[in-house]
C-alpha cells in the first residue's frame, strides 16, 4: 500500500537503478536504529512516514479516537527499557551511463 515499501527488497532496489539504466548496480544492507522513550514518541514517528496517510483519512473525531487507543497499546510495550527500533537501510549505487 506504502509505495516506499517495494524498496524493502534489495533486489526490488537493484531491479530499480539497472531499470533506468545504472550498470555496476550493487545494494549493501546496514542496520541502523534508536530507542524510543515512550509511547508519544512512536506517534511521533508514525506521523512522519507514509504510516500516518490511512490515519489521515479517517474524521477527526475518528482519528483522536484512534490516536488514544493506539498510543494505549503501544505503551503496554514499553517496561523499564526504552524499545529499540532495527531499521535496515538499503545503500544502493550504479555507474550513471553516459549522456
Amino acid at each position: 500500500p506504502f509505495p516506499a515499501w517495494r524498496l524493502q527488497d534489495p533486489d526490488a532496489c537493484a531491479a530499480l537503478l539497472a531499470e533506468a539504466g545504472y550498470a555496476r548496480v550493487e545494494v549493501e544492507t546496514i542496520q541502523v536504529g534508536y530507542h524510543i522513550e515512550r509511547s508519544l514518541d512512536w506517534w511521533e514517528l508514525v506521523e512522519r512516514t507514509p504510516l500516518i496517510a490511512p490515519v489521515e483519512s479517517l474524521a477527526p473525531e475518528a482519528r483522536t479516537a484512534f490516536e488514544a487507543r493506539h498510543q494505549e497499546r503501544v505503551a503496554r510495550c514499553f517496561g523499564t527499557e526504552p524499545l529499540w527500533l532495527d531499521i535496515p537501510v538499503h545503500m544502493a549505487r550504479g555507474v550513471r551511463p553516459e549522456a
